[in-house]
């Protein structure tokens, strides 16, 4: 006869097996805990990609304060997202940045930083922070390794009469950039010392850079561009381009997304055209790997009334792509090769996104409005690295 205990503890380590496949848990589940385990494993949408919606709560400002993520980035086995009190006029502009780290997505700590700041990047160990728009003066930056002592300091040697404000900050190949709004990027090895680049080419909010290899382009314009970062004496230089035209009876709506990896850049443009009386959406991604072969590939968005939101990023060998669907929806469209993509429906809302330590891990930038302790800020992250 079959043991009876051995057959029954094989099948309650199938269960549990199941539902950490299921939740992305690591932790021992015993059988008294299947109930509420199995009751809370997140819905996905009819075809499998399942999202978590992360809550985290923001009662420190209190009433009247308006909290959204700025930003996210991944590294040192940690995510972390910047959380401001920012969004829209007269609500608390100058207030600290709240940074708030985390290596599962569930516990997270909080940092109140000394200033404000917009953006994040992560590279050679330690996180750089950037205040968006300041000044020659008040360029600040700050930076860590550790996420909890940190350097404040500001990008220093640009003079007045060529200063941008400040609208975002990467990094590649060995290379610090923190990018202006328009034309001059501050370069750094170190952190310490800074140089710039100005010049026809510059790193704009388009761009997709990786191995200081960079594909890029401009509001208005009907090229894409791709270049090398040069990171001894720091400049741009042109590799190749691509013109294209707006597809035949469309009109041009504006670049919206960027995303590159597995030395694959891609760029997306969004087009319109009306079908009695009703705008319908495309995005057209263009992607190149060395500068001189291009792909163009058109995919249908539909009647969107958000044609411009996209976000996108690359991981577990594939390239995701959120954007905007009917009736207030969001779909994502993955592809392995960039020209091949398939739709996935169902997806949350999120402004950008990121991969790491096997999982994709979104935020949504609107912002939730101060109510005392029921003040919450949302992230999202899927695990489901075998669907995707």
């Amino acid at each position: 006869m079959p043991n009876t205990h051995t057959t029954l503890t094989s099948l309650f380590d199938d269960v549990a097996d199941a539902i950490r496949e299921k939740t992305g848990s690591n932790a021992t589940i015993v059988a008294d805990d299947f109930p509420t385990a199995i009751a809370n494993i997140p819905v996905g949408p009819p075809d499998g990609k399942i999202w978590t919606t992360v809550e985290i709560p923001m009662s420190a400002w209190g009433r009247g304060a308006r909290f959204h993520i700025t930003d996210i980035a991944y590294g040192n086995g940690k995510y972390v997202i910047l959380v401001n009190n920012n969004y829209g006029g007269g609500y608390g502009e100058s207030d600290p940045t709240k940074l708030l780290y985390s290596s599962d997505l569930t516990n997270w700590t909080t940092v109140t930083l000394e200033n404000h700041y917009d953006s994040i990047a992560f590279g050679k160990g330690i996180f750089l922070l950037v205040e968006s728009g300041g000044d020659e003066v008040s360029a600040r930056i700050a930076y860590s390794s550790d996420l909890i002592n940190w350097t404040y300091t500001r990008t220093t040697g640009v003079s007045s009469d060529e200063f941008e404000p400040w609208c975002d900050v990467r990094y590649t190949n060995g290379l610090f950039i923190v990018v202006g709004q328009s034309g001059t990027n501050a370069v750094s090895t170190d952190l310490a010392t800074w140089n710039y680049i100005y010049g026809s080419y510059t790193v704009t909010n388009y761009s997709a850079m990786d191995d200081g290899r960079c594909i890029d382009a401009y509001d208005g314009t009907n090229e894409c561009y791709f270049y090398n970062i040069q990171q001894i004496n720091p400049q741009l230089t042109l590799i190749g381009s691509h013109e294209f035209e707006v597809t035949s009876g469309r009109s041009y709506y504006g670049w919206i997304a960027s995303f590159c990896g597995n030395g694959k850049y891609a760029l997306v443009l969004s087009e319109y055209e009306y079908e009695t009386s009703v705008p319908i959406y495309y995005h057209r991604i263009f992607s190149t790997s060395d500068g001189t072969n291009w792909n163009d590939i058109s995919v249908k968005m539909g009647n969107v009334y958000d044609g411009a939101l996209a976000a996108g990023t690359y991981g577990n060998g594939k390239y995701i792509l959120l954007v905007p669907a009917p009736n207030n929806q969001y779909n994502l469209l993955i592809s392995t090769d960039c020209i091949n993509w398939e739709v996935v429906t169902n997806a949350p809302k999120m402004t950008k996104m990121i991969y790491g330590n096997g999982a994709f891990c979104g935020i949504d930038n609107d912002y939730t409005e101060g109510a005392g302790s029921s003040n919450m800020t949302r992230i999202y992250y899927s695990r489901t690295t075998n669907d995707y």
